[in-house]
């Protein structure tokens, strides 16, 4: 079962709701020079220093430009974590598809769902500035809350109808393993380089103990 798409832009409390479309071209070309300058100021200088002055200025355009399209920077940062989280959950899909299969090999899922999720992180531009932003960030909490609620929900959807688990306890389970990969994401800075691999293996087979009951649990009939 497929992780529904994100809701709307539109949809989006007023303050982290883009302003204007981009239909030209040239207009286009400006808002991805924005996101693209904001990515790196934000792995630079972290959320709470960015301001508009500097981002226009890296943008190469007016800082009128940059309000013209985002009220203010948290919305650059909701925008951000939007591309990056539906880029992952498009790969989700994929390891989800085998999650749900009582023929496929589950821990191998598991293990490549968690290595996407930091492989994604790490190759955004800013990426794990913009997690740590959205759990921290007053503003940024409700989008995050569900963002963190997909994840769970889509586990929740694929593994309940393989498991004789009642619903509760796999709730428990699919919230759990979520919070794992959200706790090794918020972590990832803080591991040495040359520890992250050999940790995000021992975070995988952690996930894999917590979901095994709910695969020893699956229905025969």
């Amino acid at each position: 079962m497929a992780v529904p798409p994100f809701h709307p832009v539109d949809a989006l409390p007023p303050e982290l709701r883009r302003r204007k479309s981009a239909t030209q071209v040239r207009a286009q070309k400006s808002v991805q020079d924005i996101i693209a300058a904001a990515a790196k100021l934000i792995e630079e200088v972290g959320v709470d220093d960015l301001n508009t002055n500097t981002l226009a200025e890296r943008a190469g355009v007016l800082v009128r430009t940059v309000y013209r399209y985002f009220p203010n920077k948290f919305a650059i940062v909701a925008h951000l974590s939007q591309q990056m989280t539906d880029a992952w959950f498009e790969q989700m899909n994929d390891h989800l598809a085998l999650i749900g299969s009582a023929d496929s090999d589950w821990r191998d899922a598991f293990k490549r769902l968690v290595g996407d999720w930091i492989d994604n992180v790490n190759s955004q531009p800013g990426g794990l500035a913009v997690v740590q932003a959205m759990g921290s960030s007053p503003i940024l909490r409700d989008l995050d809350k569900e963002q963190f609620g997909r994840i769970a929900g889509a586990l929740f959807d694929n593994i309940s109808p393989h498991t004789k688990l009642d619903h509760h306890r796999l709730r428990v389970i699919c919230h759990t393993v979520t919070s794992m990969m959200y706790g090794f994401g918020d972590s990832y800075a803080r591991i040495p380089s040359t520890l992250r691999t050999d940790v995000g293996q021992m975070t995988s087979e952690m996930i894999i103990k917590v979901v095994e009951p709910a695969f020893f649990a699956l229905d025969e009939d």
